[in-house]
């Protein structure tokens, strides 16, 4: 696909705080069904986030598109749109994910955040980098398989090595914002059609229904693992401490704004999305 298949609304205002040596792009990638959800995430980017990235935008289906304008122009924020598979939405939301890198053909690493995620404190794409290089925090399969046996997070494994040969060792999909710089999305677009023979058509016949046949984040990271290894610093969160924390807050969707969620500490502790959003003054 070519970048200019892309329809961008490009509100007013200015990107202008740039990193000290390569630009950035921040994505929301969502729904309507996550509108409500996004209200609150933008609102987050505006208190704690503006003016840190070169780069903000939100990418919807089509078809959601005018639901989203107000909010994104009022954030002054990009919005993206194309087309979606409305027999398997999520696939194509996967895949979207995986071509961040055609919405921002000038930046050097994309930054990803769920619409049910906020920031809590005030950050910037540095605080997810260490020694000039984006942080991939990881844990090893092996070690979710002792803990939690072939389900939850482990099962991802399968995903990542079906899409692309091999063994993978580490999960990286470890909470928002995820970030990768920019050759690697198009390197796993690359692998994943070198091994199964296609790009669009593999996703698109993947399960859409969790747990779904294909799963971005761990695609992302494994090919970060393999082929720029020595660009990232890897983290291991069995002796280290996830960037996120003191900085995001992530939420579940489908657990409601009005439903008990445990949060950490310096959070609140137990409390609801919404008095946790109005704690943080959103």
């Amino acid at each position: 696909m070519e970048d200019n298949a892309v329809r961008a609304s490009i509100p007013k205002g200015k990107y202008n705080t740039p990193a000290q040596f390569l630009k950035t792009a921040l994505l929301w990638n969502t729904y309507a069904g996550d509108l409500h959800w996004f209200r609150f995430s933008v609102a987050s980017f505006s208190k704690f986030a503006r003016g840190r990235f070169n780069m903000v935008a939100c990418f919807v289906p089509t078809r959601h598109r005018d639901q989203f304008r107000e909010v994104c122009e009022q954030h002054e924020i990009l919005l993206f749109d194309r087309p979606d598979w409305q027999d398997k939405s999520f696939n194509w939301h996967q895949m979207w994910q995986c071509q961040a890198d055609m919405l921002f053909p000038h930046a050097g690493a994309i930054w990803h955040m769920d619409a049910d995620t906020v920031f809590a404190a005030p950050c910037g794409p540095e605080d997810w980098m260490s020694n000039g290089k984006l942080i991939c925090p990881y844990v090893s399969f092996d070690h979710l398989l002792a803990g939690g046996g072939r389900f939850g997070t482990w099962q991802w494994k399968s995903r990542v090595d079906d899409a692309l040969g091999g063994d993978a060792k580490i999960a990286t999909m470890t909470g928002h914002p995820h970030c990768h710089y920019r050759n690697v999305y198009a390197k796993t677009r690359e692998e994943v059609a070198r091994h199964t023979h296609s790009w669009e058509k593999y996703i698109h016949r993947q399960q859409n229904s969790f747990p779904q046949g294909f799963c971005e984040f761990e695609t992302l990271g494994a090919i970060a693992h393999r082929f720029y290894h020595n660009d990232y610093v890897w983290r291991d969160l069995q002796t280290g401490t996830h960037p996120s924390i003191g900085r995001t807050a992530q939420c579940l969707s489908h657990g409601g704004l009005d439903g008990l969620h445990q949060f950490p500490e310096w959070l609140g502790g137990t409390q609801t999305p919404r008095q946790l959003f109005q704690r943080i003054g959103l």
